[in-house]
């Protein structure tokens, strides 16, 4: 497997964010995580990416625990991430958002990601104005130029309309799946069951269900997890 959770447990004073959790990712595959705002999404990707430290359990990647190491050393080992929010130096050009994210290894990954999203011709653009589509895109051209193994998706369709969702979801598929396994959070069932063979419903920091898509979003767990106590 290239990611391993074993027993992931995130507290934050007396709220346990995720508890127990096993997850596993061989290279190469996409797996998809829903749950309702709260159940553990974000803070699954901010202890895979360092930027908080597990109470307990372990982050294998590709067979080292990373549950002790820099948000930096994290993804110098081969992990990126987008956000929910595009978080993005809106001062700085498309191009020197994305190079930063490929020097000094090889500049020429930061001249491939932006094709690869389709902004070269936008290289010299100020992020800020950039339409929220073309940032969301961005944010993927910096992940892509750290030439990763896996990549983290934070609801990269959130602010989107449908022909924008749609393209997003093709993009996805066409420029960060191949040859990288994806961990993606939506809350839009279609973008999840186009990309992803298999998903996981998180409720309350635990996992309550592991299924391919179709039949994760047509089980009573998912009704619940989104709709409360059912008969």
């Amino acid at each position: 497997m290239l990611l391993l959770l074993e027993g992931l447990t995130v507290r934050f004073g007396g709220l346990e964010a995720l508890c127990g959790l096993d997850l596993a990712l061989a290279p190469g595959g996409a797996l998809g995580l829903v749950g309702p705002n709260g159940c553990g999404k974000t803070t699954l990707f901010n202890a895979v990416s360092g930027i908080v430290r597990p109470a307990a359990g372990r982050i294998l990647f590709d067979g080292r625990d990373l549950a002790r190491l820099s948000a930096h050393a994290v993804a110098r080992l081969g992990i990126a991430r987008t956000f929910q929010q595009v978080r993005l130096f809106e001062r700085m050009t498309a191009w020197d958002n994305v190079l930063p994210a490929a020097a000094p290894v090889d500049r020429s990954l930061a001249e491939r990601a932006l094709a690869a999203v389709g902004l070269a011709a936008e290289r010299h653009t100020l992020a800020s104005e950039l339409p929220l589509q073309a940032q969301r895109r961005l944010e993927i051209a910096r992940a892509l130029a750290r030439a990763p193994r896996l990549v983290l998706m934070d609801e990269p369709t959130a602010g989107l309309n449908a022909e924008e969702t749609e393209a997003m979801a093709a993009l996805i598929r066409t420029a960060v799946l191949p040859g990288r396994a994806l961990i993606l959070t939506e809350h839009k069932p279609d973008v999840i069951a186009a990309l992803c063979p298999q998903a996981v419903l998180l409720e309350h920091g635990r996992k309550a269900m592991e299924a391919p898509p179709a039949a994760l979003f047509a089980s009573p767990a998912f009704r619940r997890a989104y709709l409360g106590a059912m008969d």
